[in-house]
């Protein structure tokens, strides 16, 4: 039996894309801002730095950031768990995140247009009868067209009611999953 260790370097490196084609990336000491190279994309969309191999999914563009954080514990410690909830909140130093400002910006804009397309409906929906009213005032009722145009509303206020009810589960749902 052979035993290997691997001693990791603890410096954390952030690879920047530094060309509008995303294939060139520059690698910079997170703490210190100290350069540590460049490697192009190959490829298959990775390099290799300091026997770490740096592969991406997808397109990078630039001015993209990355950052490696390398640790010896090798325990599942959800450190990036609570970077991502830090990221909940604007922080004013960076100017990064948010995300719980703008997701309850969102559903309160969402509420309120549900709202407001409701009360247009209703308040439409009383001026149309009205109108209707009025219609038959002057004139001789046909029961068939008034029946077929009294169908007609109550479909559109039913398909109106799911999508207003479709629209709430979103809301729900989107607020669950937080």
């Amino acid at each position: 039996v052979t035993s290997a260790t691997q001693n990791l370097d603890a410096r954390e490196i952030t690879a920047k894309v530094s060309t509008e084609d995303g294939k060139k990336i520059t690698l910079i000491d997170t703490k210190s801002g100290d350069y540590l190279g460049v490697r192009e994309l190959n490829s298959m969309n990775e390099f290799n730095f300091r026997n770490l191999n740096w592969k991406f999914d997808g397109l990078a563009n630039k001015d993209d950031e990355f950052t490696l954080f390398t640790s010896g514990n090798r325990q599942d410690d959800a450190s990036n768990l609570v970077r991502f909830n830090a990221l909940a909140s604007l922080s004013d130093t960076s100017g990064k995140g948010g995300y719980s400002e703008i997701y309850a910006n969102l559903v309160t804009e969402t509420g309120f247009k549900s709202r407001e397309a409701e009360q247009r409906f209703e308040t439409t929906e009383a001026i149309h009868n009205v109108a209707l009213d009025r219609k038959s005032e002057f004139s001789g009722v046909d029961l068939d067209t008034e029946a077929a145009r009294l169908l007609e509303q109550q479909q559109a206020y039913q398909a109106l009611a799911k999508v207003l009810s479709t629209a709430k589960e979103l809301v729900d749902t989107l607020l669950r999953s937080f």
